[in-house]
């Protein structure tokens, strides 16, 4: 298969608001991004970690360590602290934790909310995750060779 740009979607309606070709048959793929060409165009630095420090198996193994949903802000390291809830409203609090490994290991300010509408209700921005599948069988010797 073709080296490609993938993010996970539960439906295909996900997938098509995200600009996403929806394909049941590819099996963990299912949402391909293809205006995304290359490694460094799907993996967003200004989000991503370094896809060369990843540990992967095999020189096939997906690039998947910013495929999850993530909602992150653009604070400081020194101001990503926990926002409490005031005593008066119900919201619970926004927690923020600072992961170094982000932003290609300049790190960036994650923000604990598990759906985009809470994300950017409290303020932050929405990563909807997406991973690299470099390509496997491209070449005739590869594909003679077979295995992983």
């Amino acid at each position: 298969y073709p080296p490609m740009c993938f993010m996970v979607s539960p439906t295909q309606d996900h997938c098509e608001a995200h600009g996403g070709v929806w394909n049941p048959d590819m099996r963990g793929y299912e949402c391909t991004l293809p205006q995304f060409t290359s490694l460094e165009s799907c993996l967003d630095p200004s989000v991503c970690p370094d896809p060369s420090l990843e540990v992967r198996v095999r020189p096939s193994s997906t690039y998947a360590s910013c495929a999850g949903p993530t909602c992150y802000t653009r604070r400081t390291q020194t101001n990503c602290t926990t926002i409490g809830a005031s005593s008066c409203n119900s919201k619970p609090a926004i927690v923020h934790q600072w992961d170094r490994t982000y932003r290609r290991g300049n790190g960036l300010c994650l923000e604990v909310a598990p759906t985009e509408a809470m994300c950017t209700g409290a303020g932050g921005e929405w990563w909807p995750g997406r991973g690299w599948v470099p390509g496997r069988f491209l070449e005739k010797e590869e594909c003679e060779a077979g295995g992983w």
